[in-house]
């Protein structure tokens, strides 16, 4: 990440002279230090929230086709029914790097409690053009299925 940014150049003419419609010197390097650090950041790309969700998802793209580069992909999920005799979930993240597909697969959640929301994060360097892609590992045992909540952000770095 870049520099913190300043506090604005306060007192400061904003503009110099009296007609002239230029601003100072010392607040176009403000301006600019704002700009810096707003490109040296990181973006998100896409987010994906999954509400009331009482199955696994299948391969599925965050980005059909990303720029070559880091990425983080972060997740977030919490039970919000149990299942009546246990579950399990996980999320895994795949790329192509290098011409080869590869995939991450965070732990897998077997608490069955609704009080233990679970998050982490990939960091990935997909080939350009390639997409990055998510799924969720799901698996419920008894009458009452397990349901969950999940978010997952993908984010230019």
């Amino acid at each position: 990440m870049g520099s913190d940014i300043s506090a604005p150049p306060l007192q400061t003419p904003l503009i110099e002279g009296p007609n002239q419609p230029y601003i100072t010197k010392v607040w176009y390097g403000w301006l600019r230090s704002v700009i810096t650090r707003v490109q040296d950041s990181a973006q998100a790309v896409a987010s994906v929230p999954l509400t009331g969700q009482s199955a696994g998802v299948g391969l599925t793209p965050l980005i059909v086709a990303a720029a070559a580069g880091l990425y983080r992909v972060s997740y977030w999920f919490r039970v919000t029914t149990p299942a009546t005799v246990s579950s399990s979930l996980q999320i895994a993240v795949t790329t192509t790097e290098g011409g080869v597909v590869v995939t991450q697969t965070g732990p897998a959640y077997t608490g069955n409690l609704t009080t233990e929301p679970q998050s982490g994060n990939f960091v990935v360097n997909p080939d350009g053009g390639t997409p990055v892609s998510y799924e969720v590992l799901y698996a419920s045992v008894g009458a009452t299925a397990m349901e969950y909540d999940a978010t997952i952000v993908l984010d230019q770095l």
